[in-house]
């Protein structure tokens, strides 16, 4: 389960916060123009997933995600995008591919892939803490996640809107989260605990 939570979280940085104007806008040029935001993608997976990495199988399965990442954005682009047309619906099938392919590879890899001993562990706990990367994942779709996704949603309509992030409102969601986050840590998580124990 550890690969899915650091898969997704590698995507959502990716297609989220690093994925800029620029970088969408070179997406719409062609087909190489989005090995930029592919590229992006490959390493975030190679920085996350780096204990894992002493198989060749899981580096050459990163490999082959951020090439099919790229074939997909591509085609979501040249059939929803630039013809202005079903763009959620483009956007929403993108997301559900990639979701889809990360839980495939995390179901496969589950009962041969672990992750290597690190000299010093401590300083990665996370990797084996659901709580912590899916914090991470929640913060990214409270924010940035969600006003690119309103922003698709408003796009549908009116195919000639560019894309400018609300900052303060992003903070906020974000504050809001962290403190839900913060407060589930430290009263609600020990009191289930008790409560089935």
């Amino acid at each position: 389960m550890e690969i899915f939570f650091l898969l997704t979280l590698a995507h959502l940085l990716t297609d989220y916060p690093l994925q800029t104007n620029w970088v969408y806008q070179q997406k719409t040029r062609g087909f190489m123009s989005g090995i930029y935001h592919s590229g992006t993608l490959l390493l975030s997976h190679l920085l996350l997933l780096f204990p894992y990495l002493g198989d060749t199988r899981i580096s050459i399965a990163l490999i082959g995600i951020a090439a099919l990442h790229h074939v997909q954005d591509y085609i979501k682009v040249e059939l929803f995008d630039n013809k202005g047309r079903l763009i959620l619906f483009g956007y929403v099938l993108d997301q559900v591919m990639h979701f889809t392919i990360f839980a495939l590879l995390a179901w496969a890899t589950s009962s041969y892939f672990m992750p290597l001993p690190v000299a010093n562990m401590d300083y990665v706990f996370w990797y084996h803490d659901p709580l912590f990367s899916g914090y991470f994942i929640l913060l990214i779709m409270a924010t940035f996640g969600w006003e690119i996704t309103a922003f698709v949603r408003r796009r549908d309509k009116d195919a000639s809107l560019i894309f400018h992030r609300n900052y303060p409102r992003m903070a906020m969601r974000g504050l809001l989260l962290t403190i839900g986050y913060i407060a589930y840590l430290y009263f609600v998580k020990d009191s289930l605990l008790v409560l089935f124990l």
